[in-house]
């Protein structure tokens, strides 16, 4: 399974799957997917809500 990191700004919040991100913080698994995709980043766009105070989930690579 892929693993994220979910950021709040530049703040680390939490690291894991989406299901363990998603159980961790309160949310849906939808809800903390929806966090990586490129609606979610226009929809801050849009919002100018892109000052740093959001979350985002970014994939972290795996080693090989």
């Amino acid at each position: 399974m892929k693993e994220y990191a979910l950021y709040k700004g530049e703040d680390l919040l939490a690291m894991g799957t989406i299901p363990e991100l998603a159980k961790r913080m309160g949310v849906q698994k939808d809800s903390m997917a929806y966090y990586r995709t490129k609606a979610y980043q226009n929809r801050l766009k849009r919002r100018n809500a892109m000052n740093g105070n959001v979350r985002m989930l970014v994939e972290l690579d795996e080693e090989e």
